[in-house]
């Protein structure tokens, strides 16, 4: 049986203290149009990239407590999750 190849959109991190938050992303098997359409995105809510190349995308966010949950927010409608889905 062949497993068919999904693309990955995770929440690899999220530290949170009194007063700001750090949220960090993690996205990989991406096709072309997926990767601009992501950074287009993650720029759009003022993420940092940590790294990008022709498959992936691994990017941060620092923010007051708001800012973070509405980004999370906004990327769970775009299909990001703690764990992986096929």
């Amino acid at each position: 049986m062949i497993k068919g190849v999904f693309t990955i959109r995770l929440f690899n991190k999220y530290i949170k203290d009194e007063d700001n938050s750090i949220l960090e992303v993690y996205c990989d098997n991406l096709k072309r149009d997926e990767i601009k359409e992501l950074l287009a995105l993650l720029e759009d809510i003022y993420f940092k990239y940590i790294s990008v190349d022709t498959k992936s995308i691994k990017a941060v966010k620092e923010g007051n407590n708001r800012e973070i949950y509405q980004a999370r927010k906004k990327l769970e409608k775009e299909g990001f999750s703690w764990s992986e889905k096929p």
